[in-house]
């Protein structure tokens, strides 16, 4: 069950990440990496609240 959870955030980041890259900064290099490194922050930090703290999501994401 928590390969699949794992599996369903690794599918959303790169979702989200390409899609705000194609949408707003296609053309734009130093902005897309800045957003790209807040993007997989916001997302790492959902996951870690999600999973109730770094010890939980660390012992969470062993397989």
């Amino acid at each position: 069950m928590a390969m699949t959870k794992n599996t369903f955030y690794i599918v959303v980041l790169i979702v989200v990440v390409v899609g705000v890259d194609l949408l707003f900064f296609r053309h734009h290099v130093w902005e897309r990496l800045i957003v790209n490194i807040g993007i997989d922050c916001r997302c790492l930090g959902s996951f870690v609240f999600s999973m109730g703290g770094w010890p939980l999501a660390i012992r969470c994401m062993r397989w």
